[in-house]
């Protein structure tokens, strides 16, 4: 019986995740705008190239996967045209199913007496914390909460700013200027916000720092208040 083997990520066909030269990278973008694929000849006239320089090209990015070149159907002698089409996904299309996917199961989970359906979002997101300390992140104090978290955000498209204007009062706020898990024109639920929360509180290792989030603490913002000791020394050096 042979084993049953999952589908690859979809993030390996990003174009990130690819390395792709500027000009492989203009030759697939021009690809893309081909609905149903597009012969060598179709993507050389729009690009202004010759046409073995395009299947050249082609070529290229079908071997890092992606471009599949399918043949046409026979219509008379001599070797079937090549159709090309795109393989790499619809970023934002993907993080708008991935979101809208996040939002349902946020209103499943939260669709239930409110004391439990706190206690739910903070244990998925301790859980999420977990998963973030695998992968190295932690806070065992002022300096590597602010440092680490600020990276983290940064990377997950939070666009946080450190207050340095609070450290005197033993207190650095980050302030994430966009959500990662915000549709347009939607308000993320509270119950989302909490897992955000669960996740801080499984981030921090030690009692000496306390990591709390103020959901809109001000117009298009949220913020996460970083207290214990060594304040001052915990701005990350600016980038």
């Amino acid at each position: 019986m042979s084993k049953k083997v999952a589908p690859r990520p979809a993030t390996e066909l990003f174009p990130e995740s690819l390395n792709l030269s500027p000009k492989q990278r203009q030759v697939l973008d021009t690809l893309g705008t081909f609905s149903h694929g597009a012969k060598v000849g179709d993507v050389a006239k729009a690009l202004g190239m010759h046409i073995n320089t395009a299947r050249g090209h082609l070529d290229e990015l079908v071997d890092r996967d992606a471009v599949v070149a399918v043949p046409t159907a026979a219509t008379g002698r001599g070797r079937p045209s090549l159709i090309y089409s795109v393989r790499i996904p619809d970023n934002r299309a993907v993080a708008r199913e991935y979101l809208t996917l996040i939002e349902v199961f946020a209103a499943q989970l939260a669709d239930q007496d409110s004391a439990e359906a706190k206690e739910t979002a903070l244990a998925v997101g301790r859980m999420w914390g977990t998963r973030m300390k695998q992968e190295g992140y932690s806070a065992r104090d002022m300096q590597s909460a602010v440092t680490n978290l600020f990276q983290h955000l940064r990377q997950m498209g939070f666009d946080p700013t450190v207050d340095q204007a609070t450290e005197e009062a033993g207190e650095v706020n980050v302030t994430m200027h966009s959500c990662p898990f915000v549709l347009a024109n939607h308000k993320p639920s509270m119950f989302l916000c909490m897992i955000h929360q669960g996740m801080l509180n499984e981030f921090v290792g030690d009692d000496s720092v306390n990591l709390k989030l103020k959901p809109f603490d001000a117009p298009g913002c949220c913020t996460i208040a970083v207290t214990g000791v060594a304040a001052a020394d915990a701005v990350p050096a600016a980038s």
